[in-house]
């Protein structure tokens, strides 16, 4: 962690705004399989060992209430069901319409009846001490209003609940961070901006559980507890 690091409150992505990030994401999710190929590509399929890993450090179980931020097409629904069971309660929600109409027809497909969908921006999303648990996966670095967002998250989970993040970085790996620059710049094409210290913004309000560089460092897991 950076000590010297400066958070600015409302501090927006310098290359995407929401709008024009709701615009990107409706265009891919109209492409057929773009998701699908991109998931494979980047290891971060509905069956990813890193979505499995951060879903299971949430400690869920059949009456857990978790918040998945920025949902997407589902990719976590699968996983998180393996610990609800069809029960308690999973709420997503993400700013993109054609991306949760692709959310939709999962749930739909697997007859799971204990999740709801809700097109909204992050940030505006209002239930306070509501969830056992939170979870934002490949997104944080995308959303404009980042730090809002991750204080609605905290708001969201009760005391004692947990948060998980997986998130994007330059490799800090001997022979990955040769790569960095293509990273970065292939990044930029998502909206990702991988600037953000995340770990230490979260840390400064939660108890670190857990952080683990994977995917050639490109990518962390994050877990913090309210």
């Amino acid at each position: 962690m950076n000590e010297n690091y400066i958070f600015k409150k409302n501090m927006k992505t310098k290359f995407l705004d929401y709008k024009s990030i709701q615009k990107m994401y409706d265009i891919f999710s109209s492409i057929p399989g773009f998701w699908e190929l991109d998931a494979a590509m980047g290891k971060a399929t509905e069956n990813s060992p890193y979505r499995a890993q951060a879903i299971e450090l949430l400690k869920l179980n059949p009456t857990s209430r978790i918040l998945d931020v920025a949902c997407g097409t589902g990719l976590n629904f699968k996983l998180v069901q393996k610990y609800l069971k069809n029960q308690g309660k999973l709420i997503g929600i993400d700013i993109s319409k054609k991306t949760l109409d692709l959310a939709r027809k999962r749930i739909l497909k697997s007859n799971w009846n204990n999740i709801d969908i809700i097109e909204i921006n992050a940030e505006n999303y209002q239930n306070e001490n509501s969830f056992d648990a939170a979870l934002c996966t490949f997104a944080i670095d995308i959303i404009p209003s980042y730090t809002e967002t991750i204080d609605m998250m905290i708001r969201s989970v009760k005391s004692g609940g947990r948060i998980a993040i997986i998130g994007f970085k330059p490799s800090s790996w001997n022979y990955f961070r040769l790569f960095n620059s293509i990273f970065k710049k292939f990044s930029i094409v998502f909206g990702a901006d991988l600037d953000r210290d995340i770990r230490y913004y979260l840390s400064r309000q939660c108890q670190e559980i857990f952080y683990k560089e994977v995917y050639g460092g490109y990518y962390y897991i994050l877990v913090v507890q309210k």
